[in-house]
């Protein structure tokens, strides 16, 4: 695996250079049921928020797992109601908590 946190030196212009989730990837995820009010999800390489964003404007409660110090500090800084939790997602200590679904970066992202 390359380094986790590559893009955390570029953390001020990420998300602008990222492009968002499709709406058709949204919908699909709306249609499982769990994005709601209540629901609880974990974002594993959440660079900047692109998908707590659009989760906690949803009502869902998210625990946010970013690598990179400075990726995670502007992914604060937009989503102060998310928990930010700066590890690997193989190293993050999540406790015994329960999550309705989990989102991840893909592995592969041309990068």
């Amino acid at each position: 695996m390359g380094n986790p946190t590559h893009f955390d030196a570029l953390a001020d212009s990420y998300g602008s250079a990222r492009p968002p989730y499709p709406a058709e990837l949204w919908e699909r995820v709306r249609r499982t049921g769990l994005v709601a009010p209540g629901r609880r999800a974990v974002d594993l390489g959440a660079g900047t928020g692109e998908a707590t964003g659009p989760l906690l404007a949803a009502g869902v409660d998210v625990v946010a797992v970013e690598p990179g110090t400075q990726l995670a500090a502007v992914l604060a800084a937009r989503h102060p109601t998310a928990e930010v939790v700066v590890a690997r997602a193989e190293d993050a200590e999540l406790g015994r908590a329960a999550f309705d679904q989990i989102l991840r970066e893909p592995l592969n992202s041309g990068a």
